[in-house]
């Protein structure tokens, strides 16, 4: 159990230490391009946790989107956390885990995150446990960056969070 809390915080961290990465290699300082940083969160995320029989599939439909340092950090940090649980709670006995993202315009100034899994979904015994530090943190990311947050759970888990930008 405390080794599992150290690999949490370790990939917490390691969300961090990629977007200095890439504040170093972009044109623009300040700021993160979003179709090369989010698909590369998500496989450091996923090869530090996963450990199925069979490599998770990735969809991405992410426009290209250009994000200041102030809202990739917890973007990225809520995107560690859906992707940790994804791994954890949803795609764990999965013989064909499959995992959704999307990041697009929505309107004027708003962006619509979307990430689900083809897990079983959350039960309603779940949802009465669902008091995991993992979502308290979702909750205070999606508050951080001013949005709101949706939580499907028909057909796998799925996050929509709005935010503006």
């Amino acid at each position: 159990s405390v080794r599992n809390h150290l690999v949490d915080i370790n990939a917490r961290i390691q969300s961090i230490a990629l977007i200095h990465d890439l504040l170093y290699q972009t044109a623009a300082p300040g700021s993160i391009e979003m179709t090369s940083y989010i698909p590369k969160l998500i496989t450091m995320v996923c090869s530090s946790f996963w450990t199925g029989p069979v490599p998770v599939q990735f969809t991405y439909d992410i426009e290209q989107v250009i994000l200041p340092t102030a809202e990739t950090i917890p973007l990225g940090l809520m995107i560690n956390e859906i992707m940790t649980n994804a791994i954890k709670y949803g795609l764990k006995g999965s013989h064909n885990p499959e995992l959704l993202v999307k990041l697009k315009k929505s309107g004027q100034k708003k962006l619509r995150f979307v990430m689900g899994d083809n897990g079983p979904g959350i039960t309603p015994d779940d949802k009465q446990k669902g008091s995991g530090i993992g979502l308290r943190i979702i909750n205070l990311l999606v508050q951080q960056l001013g949005g709101t947050m949706k939580v499907d759970s028909d057909n796998g888990v799925t996050y929509m969070i709005d935010f503006p930008v």
